[in-house]
This record gives structure tokens, sequence and C-alpha cells, in this order.
């Protein structure tokens, strides 16, 4: 069933034909090196999209019979048509239940003509219980205004 050489192409003429200016990512396989990650390589495939921002936050499971090698990691991250002014990640407290998967956002800042517009993706707990405990932290985090980044 996973086959990110067959998928990735799929993904790309998806977001070619939709053409959207920000796309945000969950569940992104990424490698030890900084620079190996399901992101980078779509956006060889999607020049257009020339910023991006990823971060790793879990450890996985290899997959059986994968031909990547290498990918035994996780994260979030976001492609933009738009220009990246500043990006930065947090990790989401823990809430007690199943799930022992690292929580995280990753908040973009970008400019789009003369607005500062701001995206902020995360990927809550699997878990009912918590997933309230990550919006309550996503909640904490934009009432703090930390959103306004520097």
């Amino acid at each position: 069933m996973f086959n990110w050489e067959i998928r990735k192409l799929k993904i790309a003429k998806l977001i070619k034909s939709s053409n959207p200016d920000v796309i945000a990512f969950q569940e992104v396989r990424c490698g030890d090196s900084k620079n190996e990650n399901q992101i980078l390589e779509l956006q060889k495939l999607i020049p257009a999209y020339k910023w991006s921002f990823f971060k790793c936050s879990n450890k996985v499971q290899k997959i059986k019979h994968s031909i990547k090698k290498g990918y035994n990691k996780e994260g979030i991250g976001i492609l933009s048509k738009l220009e990246v002014l500043n990006a930065k990640a947090e990790e989401l407290p823990y809430t007690y239940g199943p799930d022992t998967n690292k929580r995280l956002l990753i908040h973009v800042k970008l400019i789009q003509e003369d607005h500062v517009v701001n995206i902020i993706n995360v990927h809550f707990s699997y878990d009912r219980q918590q997933q309230c405990g990550n919006a309550a932290a996503l909640l904490d985090y934009v009432f703090s205004k930390k959103y306004i980044i520097q």
C-alpha cells in the first residue's frame, strides 16, 4: 500500500491541478538528515512552491517491503507559493492517555501582497481525551499572542 515513488507523483499532480497558495501536511515521513523528507521531494516536483517548513516529531515503524530506506520518522510541514517570513515549531504538552506520540504545531508567517498571513498546522492525537488537551494547548498558543512571530 505504501509506495511513495508513485504516490508523490499523484500528490504533485493534484496540487498542480488545484493550485493552492499554501498546503499543510501531516504524517510526513523524514529521515535522520535535515534534508531528507517528503516535503522536499514534493517541492522538487512542483517548483512553484519555493518556500517550505518542516519539523520532524516521532519515530515510526519501518514499513514492510518499503522501497525507500531511511524514512524512520514523521512530522508535519507546509509548502507555500507565498514567501515565508518566519517559521517556528512548538511541542504541545503531553496529555496522559494511550497515544504516546509527541504532538506539535508549526507556525508560519507568510506575506501575500500587503498582508501578513499566519498559518498554524497541528496534528492532534487519535485519542479523544488527548485531542481535547491538544485543542486547549493550541488555543493557549493563539491567545497568548505567541502567534506574533518577530
